[in-house]
């Protein structure tokens, strides 16, 4: 769950840089997005480290 001040910090920083004023539910949304898409890159970046480590082989 992302607090409602992170919602509204991500809303200030949208509408300053981007010049794009998000209603709380759509930077509700986006912002929910970006958290699930950086958690799948973690899970990624996770099962790729830990098929190198598997991984016995010399690489040249």
């Amino acid at each position: 769950m992302i607090s409602k001040e992170l919602i509204q910090e991500f809303r200030e920083v949208m509408l300053d840089e981007y010049n794009t004023a998000l209603a709380p539910q759509k930077a509700h949304e986006i912002a929910q997005n970006l958290v699930d898409f950086f958690k799948l890159l973690i899970e990624i970046s996770k099962k790729d480290q830990s098929s190198t480590n598997n991984d016995t082989r010399l690489h040249f």
